[in-house]
């Protein structure tokens, strides 16, 4: 079974020469599974004291990790006070009190101003600018910025100062930090729905949902991308992006720091497809990287929709540095088992790859998966909540369909809106009943009504 690897952080920058050759490229970012230290300029996106979550949510910038320093000095008890603009803080912990500007790179430490050398960002040149502080300036015995930020009217002070000069101790799952006792399973979903968070940035103890995907590729690279936005959550990966998306699993928004990657394109080189997968499926319980186990499948259906079975039980059983070309739903495929990432290059549908001089390649097929399906007879859109059905040349379809899951759908006859609940069909006078997903009802009762085989109810 294919599972999580440290050796994937040394993976990025191969990954990031990889990713050159690529004319579109669609990424899936998941959060390292369940950290063994507090990495202190790590992304976290919550912070959860005694259970309960922080509304004032830590934010990075500059590469300093920054939380809101009067909530956590108070969850350890130190004595804090400050202005309510959160324009100054001065936290006394111990014997020391420590003194924190608003926006300043200046703090204190029992009347001494601290000496940091690196304490602001240039948003310029992106690199840490050496400042005239004092040379006579108090010096920690560690590299603690002190830079501080007012966002909001909330001082926020760099994670660095906290674990590193007063010596709190902070859990993390790697993605929230967590101060005293951790969450229960219900007071996970309690706070998940508290503050609205969006499904995709949900854990599943905080009651994620998987998204379900509905269509199939239509090999063509935008529409493709924006299939995968409106049935998995997928989000564009970065301004002015159209083919490409990412499927942000632990809710970093794209980002990915420390993160392990899956992402799909085109190798221009060969002119074909290529999907990657950075640890295919975890074998771990976290809450976060499990979500791949559902997810990853779904990407292989959506090009292998006949196969990809087969195919995902190759992924987990081939060995590693193994390379295997097959003829899968009409694609001309290869699949390479790196030591950490599992990549599969494929034609479009009825193709054949050119490798061209990459001779190490060409290798003979080891036969036909699957046969070759019909490209996609449309897609799904979601517009303002709503689902609406095009026609693979983009006309908004009315009335029954059948879509490639060869499930029936209702779609309004005026707006095209897709229909759910109790259906009247005024053209043969007959009523049916569709699931919340949309997908007609057979072969079963319904609010005390037979429905038969056909989906029409049975007065």
């Amino acid at each position: 079974m294919k599972s999580y690897k440290k050796e994937v952080l040394k993976l990025t920058f191969s990954s990031m020469l990889v990713a050159v050759v690529l004319a579109f490229n669609i990424i899936i970012t998941t959060k390292t599974a369940f950290a063994d230290a507090i990495y202190k300029d790590n992304y976290y996106d919550y912070i959860y004291i005694n259970g309960k979550v922080l509304d004032e949510r830590p934010f990075e910038e500059g590469g300093i990790m920054f939380v809101p320093g009067k909530a956590l000095a108070e969850a350890f008890g130190d004595k804090v006070e400050g202005d309510a603009n959160g324009n100054g803080l001065k936290i006394t912990h111990g014997g020391d009190v420590y003194k924190f500007g608003g926006d300043s790179w200046v703090h204190y430490k029992n009347g001494q101003m601290v000496y940091n050398s690196y304490a602001w960002f240039s948003s310029s040149t992106h690199q840490r600018v050496e400042i005239a502080a004092s040379t006579d300036g108090l010096r920690y015995d560690k590299n603690i910025e002190a830079t501080n930020k007012t966002v909001n009217k909330v001082l926020y002070i760099p994670l660095r100062f906290f674990l590193d000069e007063l010596g709190y101790t902070v859990k993390s799952d790697g993605v929230k930090l967590i101060v005293g006792s951790a969450p229960t399973a219900d007071q996970y979903k309690e706070e998940a729905n508290r503050t609205n968070k969006p499904n995709g940035e949900r854990s599943i103890d905080e009651g994620w949902v998987c998204p379900q995907l509905r269509s199939t590729s239509v090999d063509d690279p935008a529409q493709d991308a924006q299939t995968l936005i409106n049935e998995l959550e997928f989000q564009l990966n970065g301004p002015g992006s159209i083919t490409s998306v990412c499927y942000d699993i632990a809710g970093f928004k794209g980002s990915s720091t420390s993160t392990q990657l899956t992402w799909t394109g085109v190798d221009t080189f060969a002119n074909c497809f290529t999907v990657n997968f950075a640890g295919y499926e975890s074998g771990t319980k976290d809450p976060y990287y499990s979500k791949i186990n559902e997810i990853n499948p779904q990407v292989l259906k959506f090009y292998f929709p006949n196969s990809w079975q087969w195919l995902d039980n190759i992924i987990k059983t081939t060995p590693e540095k193994t390379l295997l070309r097959y003829t899968i739903d009409g694609r001309d495929t290869y699949i390479r088992q790196g030591d950490v990432v599992t990549t599969i290059y494929f034609s479009k549908v009825g193709g054949t790859i050119d490798w061209k001089d990459a001779d190490w390649y060409k290798i003979s097929s080891s036969g036909t998966i699957g046969q070759q399906y019909t490209l996609n007879k449309g897609y799904w859109v979601k517009d303002n909540g709503k689902w609406y059905h095009k026609s693979a040349s983009g006309v908004t379809q009315k009335g029954w369909l059948v879509d490639n899951d060869d499930k029936w759908y209702y779609l309004d006859k005026d707006t095209g809106v897709m229909q759910t609940g109790w259906i009247h069909d005024s053209d043969i006078d007959a009523w049916y009943y569709c699931y919340s997903n949309g997908e007609r009802a057979t072969n079963t009762t319904i609010d005390g009504c037979k429905i038969d085989s056909s989906g029409i109810y049975m007065s």
